[in-house]
């Protein structure tokens, strides 16, 4: 991994001015961010329901396992390569997004979920070309059922893990047998508690067509539509030059890029089809979305690249402080 970067430097100073900056906006937006007109995340998990949204354990909670998701983004980055130069950018991102998205200050769940995510994608990018990745492909998902526990709707990560195993080539029958049973320790002991307290198998029919009820997703704010669409097109500006940047990666390297962008469908499918359950899955799209936008601004010295960072930071930092002033 080569030891530089163009538009920011991956000092120590820095990156702890920014968490002490970052730990300031926290406690401004606990006291002046109007909680109760905060989405309520427990509604669609029992999970949610440990904690009350409007606790400062809560608050602290979530932002402790920001910081812990933190420091696996920047090691899931020294470790498979991701970027190829020693960046904190995808880090910075990632805090940006989260820190300002004020409602994402209650959302425990999210930040949980996305530590197993990390986890099991870790994991996942361990079994490139091994042809025995069974022990692997069982606890990818073993854990795939502990986070379909948390929120049902994670059960779409099925067919996306089995697509990754296959680009990693690492899929063989033996590999998709041992993914199958990863889900029995799970569904059996809950099979088999269910059926010692209500003498009866749950009502698993039922509980799919839950799953499979589609909630499209509604926008009322236009500045939020524009939001949405500045990040959008920033995301472009950085998409579009991967095709040249990417001829300097050897191929485990564009072959987890290429995993990333496709794991990037998975929220945005959750969000458009089960709106209700936004706030749980946007950490997982903020974190996609922070590697990807910041591989070709790591990676490329332009003033293209310098003037879209610094636009990004200032409309991630400005909108959201609007919208919490003038809602």
């Amino acid at each position: 991994m080569e030891k530089r970067t163009f538009i920011i430097k991956p000092t120590e100073a820095f990156t702890l001015s920014v968490y002490a900056l970052t730990f300031v906006i926290w406690v401004i937006a606990y006291y002046y961010y109007p909680q109760e007109e905060a989405i309520n995340i427990s509604s669609n998990s029992w999970f949610g329901g440990i904690l009350s949204p409007n606790s400062i354990f809560t608050h602290i909670l979530t932002f402790s396992l920001m910081w812990v998701n933190l420091i696996l983004l920047r090691r899931f980055n020294e470790k498979f390569g991701i970027i190829r130069v020693r960046t904190v950018m995808p880090e910075l991102v990632y805090m940006l997004l989260i820190t300002f998205w004020f409602p994402l200050h209650i959302n425990y769940i999210g930040q949980v979920s996305l530590l197993l995510i990390l986890i099991i994608l870790g994991m996942t990018f361990d079994t490139y070309r091994i042809k025995d990745a069974t022990e692997n492909s069982f606890i990818v998902f073993f854990l795939i059922s502990l986070l379909a526990l948390i929120l049902p709707e994670w059960l779409i990560l099925i067919p996306f893990f089995f697509l990754f195993f296959r680009l990693l080539r690492s899929f063989s029958v033996k590999v998709f047998l041992a993914g199958l049973l990863g889900f029995l320790p799970v569904y059996s002991f809950i099979f088999g508690y269910h059926y010692l307290v209500n003498d009866k198998l749950p009502n698993m029919l039922g509980a799919l067509k839950e799953i499979a009820y589609f909630d499209w997703i509604q926008v009322n704010s236009r500045l939020m539509i524009v939001y949405v669409g500045i990040l959008l097109i920033f995301l472009l500006v950085s998409l579009f030059q991967v095709p040249f940047l990417r001829l300097q990666d050897n191929t485990r390297q564009r072959q987890y890029n290429l995993t990333l962008r496709l794991l990037m469908l998975l929220p945005i499918i959750l969000i458009v089809c089960r709106t209700k359950i936004t706030l749980m899955v946007l950490p997982l799209l903020a974190m996609i979305y922070s590697f990807l936008f910041s591989y070709s601004l790591s990676l490329r010295k332009s003033l293209i690249n310098r003037v879209v960072f610094y636009l990004f930071v200032s409309i991630t930092i400005l909108i959201p402080f609007y919208l919490m002033l003038f809602r």
